[in-house]
């Protein structure tokens, strides 16, 4: 195939092989295609900022020079997260190489500020600040405090279970208890005494409802987790040949609910089965396979250390969201310190005339936060009631 006299070949091919090529009646036409991208890429997320130009034809062209200077100052960011290399090498007849690229950025602009705009006699310039690659994805390497309210559990004892295994059920819950509070990213309140009643929470005005001033009640705050425990033991037996086996079936579960709104979040659960004792002709028998208490007791506590160390990797694993609120002015979150976010931490929510809007955290208190967007000309009202996540990220 011919182009324009030229006979395209790949970058790699020797010269051997490009002489033979030149000299053949047929010629032959082959694309290659490089990709490069720097360290960042678009797997990556930074901040880059960059200066764009354009020249001032006349008079009236400004505003047309201002986007063009926009436009290369956007580029120049954009290739700074990652950029893909097209290219291709032309051989005409006498041997000679000519090399054609094309270079597109391989990363994408989240958000972006103009942190400066100048008309330099006929050019105007402007400097933008843009964040650049791919939003992150969870990461539950960086662990933060939650803090927990415990509420009273149910426990469930079979009919079938041995009398002796009542009171083990109750010391597994305190088991449970002092596994949270070992838990570094647990700040664990007690309040096992008290039935989680979302209806009553809501009805009640704490200012002005009787218990709530005499007695007071239990409520969690937003950003913080309800859990409400179960326990249960069952106890089956499984027919073998000339014997039965007594199990014991033990069930844990973690109701886990969202503070303020009680929502569910999530139900973390783990089942367990112990051999209690054989069941033979022999009574013999069947007091010598008969397991020790301590034995049977020690197993039940041992699994508690594990369930909740899962629980606590579920919990850490999951993004920290809030809706915004735009209160005097101010974009805030009824999150702060007490939830791991301090000052300048990013959070990203969907933006309007973006993908994404990127938020700093300009001011931190205990429980709530005023955030700020990278691009200040963006409208605040347009944000008011978006869902925001906080992302664990340095500048």
């Amino acid at each position: 195939m011919k182009k324009d006299g030229l006979s395209i070949i790949p970058f790699s091919l020797p010269s051997w092989y490009v002489l033979m090529l030149s000299v053949l009646p047929v010629w032959f036409v082959l694309l290659c295609s490089v990709f490069i991208s720097t360290a960042k890429g678009a797997e990556g997320f930074r901040f880059a900022e960059a200066t764009g130009r354009a020249v001032i034809m006349h008079e009236a062209a400004t505003d047309e020079a201002r986007m063009i200077a926009l436009e290369d100052a956007l580029y120049q960011v954009a290739l700074q997260g990652g950029a893909e290399v097209n290219g291709f090498s032309a051989v005409s007849s006498d041997t000679t190489l000519s090399d054609h690229f094309v270079v597109r950025p391989s990363s994408r602009i989240l958000d972006y500020t103009i942190t400066n705009e100048i008309v330099d006699d006929d050019h105007y310039m402007v400097s933008v600040r843009a964040a650049v690659g791919a939003l992150p994805k969870a990461e539950c390497a960086t662990p933060r405090h939650h803090n927990v309210t415990v509420f009273a559990p149910s426990i469930y004892v079979g009919p079938a279970v041995p009398a002796w295994l009542a009171p083990i059920a109750k010391s597994s819950l305190v088991e449970m208890l002092m596994q949270m509070e070992r838990q570094p990213d647990l700040i664990t309140r007690r309040a096992i005494t008290t039935e989680l009643d979302v209806a009553a929470l809501a009805r009640a005005n704490d200012a002005f409802d009787y218990k709530s001033l005499t007695q007071g009640r239990v409520r969690v705050e937003t950003g913080d987790f309800a859990f409400i425990p179960e326990i249960s033991f069952n106890a089956r037996k499984i027919g073998k040949f000339l014997r039965d086996e007594m199990m014991l079936d033990i069930t844990l579960k973690i109701h886990v609910a969202d503070g303020s709104s009680y929502a569910p979040v999530l139900d973390h659960s783990a089942t367990a089965t112990i051999k209690l004792s054989d069941f033979t002709p022999s009574r013999t028998l069947n007091v010598l396979s008969r397991s020790k208490r301590k034995d049977i007791t020690a197993q039940i506590l041992g699994i508690m250390p594990n369930f909740i160390s899962e629980l606590a990797k579920k919990l850490t694993c999951r993004p920290l969201i809030s809706t915004l609120a735009l209160v005097d002015g101010n974009l805030m979150v009824p999150l702060g310190k007490t939830h791991g976010v301090g000052q300048n931490s990013l959070a990203v929510t969907s933006g309007t005339d973006t993908l994404w809007t990127i938020l700093r955290v300009a001011k931190a208190g205990a429980r709530s936060v005023v955030l700020e967007p990278l691009n200040p000309a963006r409208d605040k009202k347009m944000l008011q009631g978006a869902k925001v996540e906080f992302m664990e990220l340095k500048q």
